[in-house]
């Protein structure tokens, strides 16, 4: 799902994208680039989001010039994985 801008000052590249993951279809999940503008990747309850997506979206940190945020929420609810690392 995509939320573009309706400011006319702003083209399509102004855009929001939801997309859901999955730890069995990360494919879906790969391929966020955006190269010398901004990409900002929000994990929301990144206890529970698998370590294979933590990995493909680090997929997205490789784009020259592009300025990157990326912020992750949630609880420690595990004991192991990315978020707790």
């Amino acid at each position: 799902t995509a939320m573009y801008s309706n400011d006319p000052g702003h083209d399509k590249r102004w855009r929001a994208d939801a997309i859901p993951w999955s730890e069995h279809n990360t494919e879906a999940f790969a391929g966020l680039h955006n190269e010398r503008k901004r990409i900002i990747v929000v994990f929301d309850e990144a206890s529970n989001i698998a370590d294979l997506v933590w990995e493909v979206a680090e997929g997205a940190l490789t784009d020259e010039d592009t300025e990157i945020i990326w912020v992750a929420f949630g609880n420690p609810t595990r004991n192991t994985g990315r978020f707790r690392e």
